[in-house]
């Protein structure tokens, strides 16, 4: 049995690959569709810039369990803390025994509040049982630098990602792509010191052209390999990106996935995954350097802890082969 699987925006490097073996299957790579060439790095021949088709050979009796290793494990899936915000400010421990109760184990947290600061969230954290997979926080530079860099120790995590929220007048200009870059390793060589990793999430306008480029492509090629992206898939399609691609673009760069669904329209609520137009399947397939995957529902129609029961669910039965 042979299951062909597309991948967007190779770069021709899996051509050089040849066939392996992934959980008792064959798997190799051919070129499909070409976008163009270019030279290879040597010189030589021109490499195309295409799609390429993985073909598995899987075995015919089990072929789900061939796939499942490319899969990530359900304790991989984290709540961001600010999809409950409203809750957990009015309720924080009652909120958290919830969460868990959901069947989350890890956690996201979202920048301390005055009436739930880090040391206290760091304490219910432990009494519920959880474990950070990161803390999403303000950028560390500046006047406030040593302070965000406590709050996030406080927390038990070494990841701390820049949320990313409002929009920087800088995402408007290749002047500007210059001063976030200062900035960005200002805070890396902070967070460092610490022993702590930066990671950046994105909203829509990092995708947006300025000229002819887009920050976060541009920030890719210009960053230090040790900043991670948090790719936001849900944010990257509404921008009109194929997530797919975007991930394909990135490479090894992407650690962790904000998992979101719904129309990707701006102005309209999210919804549980499995419920909107994001193919979450294919992306948890193309995820392959992604460490922590990280369901979030901004705004939401509904009970937003109910949602994300529910996603957690989807993605349980995704990893586990099972329909529906």
């Amino acid at each position: 049995m042979v299951l062909s699987i597309r991948a967007v925006g190779g770069s021709g490097a899996a051509a050089d690959m040849g066939s392996l073996s992934v959980g008792g299957a064959r798997v190799w790579a051919r070129p499909a569709a070409g976008l163009g060439s270019r030279q290879s790095g040597s010189g030589g021949a021109p490499v195309r810039d295409c799609d390429w088709d993985w073909d598995w050979d899987l075995p015919a009796e089990s072929p789900v369990d061939s796939l499942r290793p490319i899969l990530p494990r359900v304790n991989d899936f984290a709540l961001q803390l600010y999809t409950v915000r409203h809750a957990l400010a009015a309720h924080p421990s009652e909120t958290l025994r919830r969460v868990r109760a959901a069947g989350f184990e890890q956690v996201e947290t979202a920048p301390p509040t005055p009436e739930l600061p880090a040391s206290r969230l760091a304490s219910l954290l432990r009494d519920h049982g959880f474990s950070v997979a990161a803390a999403h926080c303000d950028l560390p530079w500046g006047a406030h630098q040593s302070r965000i860099l406590d709050e996030a120790e406080s927390l038990g995590t070494r990841r701390i990602v820049w949320h990313g929220w409002p929009k920087d007048p800088n995402c408007d200009s290749l002047g500007g792509f210059e001063v976030l870059l200062d900035r960005y390793l200002a805070a890396f060589e902070a967070a460092r010191t610490r022993g702590l990793r930066l990671g950046l999430h994105n909203h829509w306008w990092e995708f947006e052209a300025v000229g002819h480029e887009r920050l976060l492509p541009w920030l890719h090629r210009h960053l230090p390999p040790e900043i991670f992206f948090e790719l936001d898939v849900y944010w990257a399609q509404t921008a009109g990106m194929d997530p797919l691609e975007v991930l394909a673009e990135l490479g090894g760069r992407v650690r962790m996935v904000h998992m979101k669904d719904g129309p990707a329209i701006h102005g309209q609520p999210m919804t549980a995954l499995g419920e909107g137009v994001v193919d979450l399947r294919s992306i948890l397939i193309a995820s392959r350097s992604v460490e922590a995957w990280v369901v979030e529902l901004d705004e939401c129609a509904t009970d937003p802890l109910v949602a994300a029961e529910r996603s957690l669910a989807f993605l349980k039965r995704l990893v586990s082969g099972s329909p529906g």
